[in-house]
């Protein structure tokens, strides 16, 4: 009976430590937006999906913009399947050619 006891311990400890790492996992790659695609983008708070525009473009300029233009672009169909990096890329090209004309 202590035998089986240790091994009851022993058991559940192991299946503690495998649920915290893969919880652990799963939680560090819902947390990165910009390598995410766009299906993740519209569920996003505004202020992660400010973060991300500005971590992309690699400045603060436009970011209301930016993010405005990714929310227009979510709501387009088939866009789930876009990334986010594409997607700034594209509204990024599109605001810089607005500001040369």
């Amino acid at each position: 009976m202590e035998a089986f006891k240790k091994h009851l311990k022993l058991f559940i400890g192991i299946s503690a430590l495998i649920l915290v790492a893969v919880g652990f996992f799963f939680y560090q790659k819902s947390s990165d937006l910009e390598n995410d695609n766009m299906r993740h983008w519209a569920t996003a708070s505004l202020e992660r999906r400010a973060a991300a525009v500005k971590i992309l473009t690699g400045n603060d300029e436009n970011t209301d913009l930016m993010v405005q233009c990714l929310d227009k672009v979510s709501t387009l169909p088939n866009s789930a399947d876009m990334s986010v990096r594409d997607a700034t890329s594209l509204c990024f090209m599109g605001i810089q050619l607005k500001d040369n004309i």
